[in-house]
């Protein structure tokens, strides 16, 4: 089991886009975490275990080449 929660930091551990500096070794916080559409609705627990992985989760990157990705804030990922 992972524990994941809004404002914790993370790092890239592998080169996803390297003209972007989304980089192995690139720092963020996450801002958003998207659930599976099958999870059930989860109330405000500190504390909650998934049935599913999340669809996607959002990354404020702390240091990026990315202008600004459609749909998102500056330095989202």
């Amino acid at each position: 089991m992972v524990e994941i929660s809004i404002g914790m930091k993370v790092m890239v551990m592998q080169n996803i886009e390297t003209d972007l500096d989304i980089t192995n070794g690139a720092r963020g916080t996450i801002v958003k975490i998207v659930l599976h559409p099958d999870e059930p609705v989860v109330d405000d627990k500190s504390l909650v275990t998934l049935k599913y992985l999340p669809a996607y989760i959002l990354v404020k990157l702390n240091r990026t080449c990315a202008l600004q990705l459609q749909g998102l804030e500056g330095s989202m990922i």
